[in-house]
């Protein structure tokens, strides 16, 4: 293939030293191996119109940015939501789709040991002119929700340094709720979640090592039930269950 990726930004600084910046991009992208290995026709190379806008600010105690995003994709390459005989998703092409959204993000410094950091995404996402055939083998053609691709997503991290050695880490993160094919079909759904994970990482000091770090984490401390992916075969959906309450210990050393 013979891509023209084309891409061109401004940005501008105000009074305060926050900023606004704008940019459109053209790109494209190749169908890999196994996207000719699992279709009937030879697939296309995706193409991506993306315009983005945003203002983004920083101080010594905040850093704060909102970004507006539009994805105009011609033949993007998504998951169908079911896989081939050895396990892997398989993907097809979906004529004209698109992704827009907010994204905003922030890292506050609450005194010297607390920082809090922030992060939400609320955006739609759609396949325009879907065509597939329902269970009466009718083919029906309309606008539904990329697979995959949940509405809103947050992230929230609170770290507190405790002293040189300690620091003590709470982190969040929500998923809203998810299809497993492109059909819209609410009986091919994953439901949304929210889990919290907390972190202690100790910094031992040891010559001659540089770093010594021991980080002890507790995954899913309220022990939630979910999933976070899944797919469908024939219109049943299949799930895959994720841990419940757990722990890990790392060690990361630098000489």
């Amino acid at each position: 293939f013979h891509f023209f990726n084309p891409k061109a930004g401004i940005s501008y600084t105000l009074a305060d030293q926050s900023m606004l910046y704008a940019s459109y991009a053209v790109a494209h992208r190749e169908p890999n191996r196994t996207d000719y290995l699992d279709s009937d026709t030879p697939p296309k190379p995706e193409q991506l119109r993306n315009f983005e806008v945003g203002w983004r600010k920083r101080t010594s105690t905040l850093a704060l940015e909102a970004n507006y995003y539009l994805m105009n994709y011609k033949n993007q390459l998504v998951l169908t939501g079911e896989l081939d005989n050895v396990g892997n998703p398989i993907r097809a092409n979906v004529g004209k789709s698109y992704r827009t959204g907010i994204e905003v993000s922030s890292l506050i410094r609450l005194n010297k040991s607390l920082t809090w950091n922030i992060n939400a995404t609320v955006s739609k996402n759609t396949n325009r002119n879907y065509t597939y055939t329902d269970s009466n083998n009718d083919l029906i053609t309309r606008n539904t929700p990329i697979i995959l691709s949940p509405e809103v997503i947050s992230g929230n991290q609170f770290s507190w340094k405790i002293n040189k050695v300690f620091t003590a880490s709470l982190l969040s993160k929500y998923v809203g709720r998810q299809f497993l094919d492109n059909t819209g079909n609410e009986a091919l759904q994953l439901d949304a979640y929210c889990i919290h994970d907390m972190r202690l990482e100790i910094d031992i000091p040891l010559k001659p090592v540089k770093v010594m770090q021991v980080n002890l984490l507790a995954n899913n401390l309220f022990d939630t039930e979910y999933s976070s992916n899944g797919y469908s075969y024939y219109g049943t959906p299949y799930y895959y269950p994720q841990a419940g309450r757990h722990a890990m210990v790392m060690l990361r050393m630098k000489f």
